[in-house]
């Protein structure tokens, strides 16, 4: 019994990987094999927002209380959780940091109490950005969108 350390020599290619270890002792005696599956996973997925958000990259005063952001991903597992963070270019900048959940096809949206309420920002353009890391914790590279707030009418 014990603990042992033992340092690879070489690189593991990607995906499953089966791992044997056995010890001998001092007298030459070999243990019996213990099989191990190990996953390397070293390659960041994808993520990017579905474009024009609110059909027209334009959210205005009827729209501006529930903008929703949807995307997809590839390469990152069912279940992870998109970090979405929409801001305005106010002097003190308003920002919202919302969540959704990465379905199995890939697609994830803000939805529900996760919707975007962006009715007392400042007008002007908008900025979206998602986040999401696969279950290996390997980062995403970040999606970004520009959209546009007009809520004043006749503008």
């Amino acid at each position: 019994s014990g603990v042992y350390i033992a340092t690879l020599d070489y690189e593991l290619n990607e995906g499953d990987t089966t791992v044997t270890i056995t010890a001998t002792d001092e007298a030459g005696n070999v243990s019996t094999p213990l099989e191990q599956i190990v996953t390397v996973d070293t390659i960041a997925g994808t993520i990017s927002i579905d474009v024009p958000l609110e059909g027209d990259d334009l959210v205005n005063g009827a729209e501006a209380t529930d903008v929703i952001v949807s995307g997809t991903t590839t390469g990152i597992e069912a279940g992870q959780i998109v970090t979405v963070v929409l801001s305005d270019g106010a002097a003190t900048p308003n920002t919202v940091t919302l969540e959704a959940t990465v379905q199995a096809d890939g697609t994830w949206a803000l939805s529900g109490d996760q919707v975007a309420n962006i009715a007392t920002w400042e007008n002007g353009n908008i900025s979206v950005t998602a986040n999401v890391n696969d279950v290996a914790n390997n980062v995403a590279e970040q999606a970004t969108h520009t959209l546009v707030l007009d809520t004043i009418a006749g503008a």
